[in-house]
């Protein structure tokens, strides 16, 4: 499948880290600096294009964030 993604390609601290600013973005409120213009958050964009790498990539960090 072209659109799997290979975790091994990405270390888990990578994922850390922009889980880590994904949610300090989010517990100081500044929510509107993940949305674009038209307030979709990049994976709104990512699922509605198809993008499945960047959605995965979106969803591990959030992931990886939580066991910190």
């Amino acid at each position: 499948n072209k659109f799997k993604n290979d975790n091994k390609k990405t270390s888990n601290k990578i994922y850390k880290q922009y889980g880590t600013i994904i949610n300090n973005e989010l517990k100081l409120n500044h929510s509107n600096l993940l949305l674009n213009q038209k307030g979709y958050t990049v994976l709104d964009i990512a699922a509605k294009e198809g993008n499945l790498n960047i959605v995965n990539f979106l969803l591990t960090c959030c992931k990886k964030f939580k066991k910190i």
